[in-house]
């Protein structure tokens, strides 16, 4: 996915392509059925990791994937294996 910025004179504006609107509308959707109740934690889960699983470059299924993860007692941190300076 590439994603631009288009300078004008006095402003700029991202240009993004299609399927962003439509990642949007589904972590909407997904989101909104959470608050709502129509479906648990689990199943929520389950389409952010898919959406995100999709979607690489979708950032913002996986910063709702990271958020989730402390409600669930999960965590997916590991310390990095760093070489001695």
């Amino acid at each position: 996915m590439n994603i631009s910025i288009e300078l004008l004179e006095d402003s700029a504006r991202f240009r993004c392509p299609p399927e962003l609107e439509a990642c949007m509308e589904a972590l909407d959707r997904l989101l909104d059925d959470r608050e709502a109740g129509r479906i648990g934690g689990r199943r929520c889960m389950d389409g952010l990791r898919d959406l995100a699983g999709r979607h690489p470059w979708f950032i913002d299924a996986h910063a709702h994937v990271g958020d989730a993860l402390p409600d669930r007692g999960s965590s997916t941190c590991r310390p990095v294996n760093r070489r001695p300076a």
